[in-house]
């Protein structure tokens, strides 16, 4: 099975589902940093690292950093900093990202978000921040709602240099645990 082929079915979001939980970490909160400091995946042109999870109470970021070994001006367009929301804009090139439940529930950067006619789901995957030169750009990549306590997986893929499909485990537990040590600034 392709971890980015469309998903079928229904994926019934939270009761309690709110724009600003799904969209972006608490504004009004200080994550909780745990490193991981992982690469995800290497091929003779490029590299994947997974750095850090940065935990709120309702969600992380996942921040990588993505290295081309020759200098690629397009590398905007293969989706590490753009916003290519759907499938009907992706590129076979483009660069894939998800994160995989135990039970197979999965979240990708290339499903649409709620405000651009996706469905609401039960996990999300979105672009929050980007940067970086032709060299390499560094991401975060806002996932809500917070995992189980139990190991998920970081996927990737990024075909434009040759990287297949990857996974890396990730520490649902740990996760949890840093959840309830971010600090909350404004009462």
């Amino acid at each position: 099975m392709d971890f980015f082929a469309p998903q079928v079915g229904e994926f019934p979001a939270p009761e309690d589902w709110d724009e600003d939980d799904w969209s972006s970490p608490p504004h009004y909160e200080l994550g909780q940093r745990l490193e991981v400091d992982a690469i995800l995946a290497r091929s003779k042109g490029a590299v994947i690292a997974l750095r850090s999870a940065t935990v709120y109470s309702t969600g992380f970021l996942l921040e990588m950093e993505a290295r081309v070994r020759v200098p690629d001006e397009k590398l905007d367009d293969l989706g590490l900093t753009s916003f290519s929301f759907g499938r009907s804009n992706m590129s076979p090139n483009m660069f894939m990202v998800g994160i995989e439940l135990p039970d197979g529930t999965k979240a990708t950067n290339i499903d649409l978000p709620p405000i651009r006619g996706g469905v609401r789901r039960n996990l999300h995957l979105d672009l929050y921040r980007g940067s970086g030169t032709s060299f390499g750009k560094d991401v975060a990549w806002w996932v809500w709602p917070l995992v189980p306590a139990v190991r998920c997986y970081v996927v990737c893929q990024w075909l434009a240099y040759e990287i297949e499909l990857s996974r890396h485990p990730l520490d649902g537990a740990a996760i949890q645990r840093a959840a309830l040590q971010s600090m909350r600034l404004f009462d």
